[in-house]
């Protein structure tokens, strides 16, 4: 049996085994850093640095940045850690530490803080554009590129534009050469007048003028050219709506009156007009120039012969008669596909004679003297 003291002996070096593990398993590391602005020319003093271990996202300790922007995290336990250095100044500044125990002391050096981020509510990009160019074989104006007068309509905007001229009479000339169509996004307005669009449609609802030449589907052998000019009006998004009209009337405030009016409305590419006209006098319908401008085609007195020819007249075929004309209708129109479009109008008609005649006869008659010659 060993003695007592020698027993003691192994008890005291098992003790200092047991004691120097422990001290090997309990290790620590350090963190320790300078934080500075955007520009590291100053010291950011009173930072928040936070060390959140991710394993379980507790804080495991902080501390803030002294008067020389210096900081110092002590006895963090070896794992792995997101560092937020936080101050009012300056957005977050987030780091990563993967503890190990070879690298108990973490210097950082100099860390810089990001500016302030601003969350905006919206960016807008502005980038240099022609005010007029060519794309494809199409002349293209940007219409925005023209300052014109407030309430300006489209006439006033293409009296602007270079190598577009109008004259008195609304005609619109392109490089010299007169403009035969004039659409509004790929479509007639309302009716084949070209004013009819340049005259109504805010010059502010324009984004593009679009000129260019297509094919004439009219054409005949030598009697018409084969291509016709094209001004094409894109409206924006937001001005494709809008209404406009005509309302007159007279009377001679005792027997006669007549009064009409004419409406329009379109949205997007639906197109709506509405009409109506009435009267005790010789007009009893609509005259050439509305019904081109309100797109009223319906409305003409028309008749076809045997060779399929069609002519068309505005007469007005009242009868010697004081007659009250009722005429209304609406018309319909939209553009369904690219290719395909959906027309409907309906038409309603009355009128009411009243004649009256006098008739008055006189009659002459004749007395013949007969004289008797007496003889002697």
């Amino acid at each position: 049996m060993q003695p007592v003291h020698r027993r003691f002996k192994y008890y005291f070096l098992f003790l200092l085994l047991l004691c120097y593990a422990y001290t090997g398993s309990a290790q620590y590391i350090s963190i320790r850093g300078t934080v500075t602005d955007t520009t590291q020319q100053t010291t950011v003093t009173n930072a928040v640095i936070m060390a959140v271990r991710l394993q379980d996202s507790l804080l495991t300790s902080f501390t803030r940045s002294n008067d020389s922007g210096n900081f110092y995290l002590q006895k963090l336990p070896i794992d792995t850690f997101q560092i937020i250095i936080s101050h009012p100044l300056f957005s977050d500044k987030l780091l990563f530490v993967l503890g190990n125990n070879t690298e108990t002391v973490i210097d950082f050096g100099k860390i810089q803080m990001p500016s302030k981020s601003i969350t905006l509510n919206e960016v807008a990009i502005y980038g240099y554009r022609d005010p007029v160019y060519y794309k494809g074989d199409t002349l293209v104006y940007v219409a925005d590129s023209f300052k014109v007068k407030e309430n300006a309509v489209v006439e006033d905007l293409l009296k602007k534009l270079p190598g577009i001229k109008v004259d008195v009479s609304g005609k619109i000339f392109s490089q010299g050469k007169a403009v035969d169509q004039v659409l509004v996004d790929g479509d007639e307005f309302f009716g084949s007048d070209p004013t009819m669009a340049t005259k109504n449609l805010a010059a502010t609802s324009v984004e593009t003028v679009n000129v260019y030449e297509k094919k004439n589907e009219n054409a005949t052998d030598g009697s018409t050219s084969e291509t016709i000019k094209v001004l094409d009006l894109k409206l924006k998004e937001d001005a494709k709506k809008g209404y406009f009209g005509k309302v007159s009337a007279g009377t001679d405030f005792n027997q006669f009156f007549e009064g009409s009016a004419l409406l329009n409305r379109f949205k997007g590419a639906q197109k709506i007009s509405v009409f109506a006209l009435q009267s005790n006098t010789p007009r009893s319908s609509f005259g050439w120039e509305d019904i081109n401008q309100y797109g009223l085609n319906d409305e003409r007195n028309s008749f076809s012969n045997d060779d399929g020819e069609t002519y068309y007249w505005f007469g007005n075929n009242q009868p010697q008669a004081i007659t009250t004309n009722l005429k209304t209708g609406i018309y319909f129109n939209d553009k369904i596909t690219a290719t395909s479009k959906l027309l409907m109008n309906y038409g309603y008609n009355q009128s009411d004679s009243k004649e009256e005649s006098n008739s008055t006869s006189q009659f002459f008659r004749r007395h013949y003297l007969l004289y008797k010659e007496s003889k002697q």
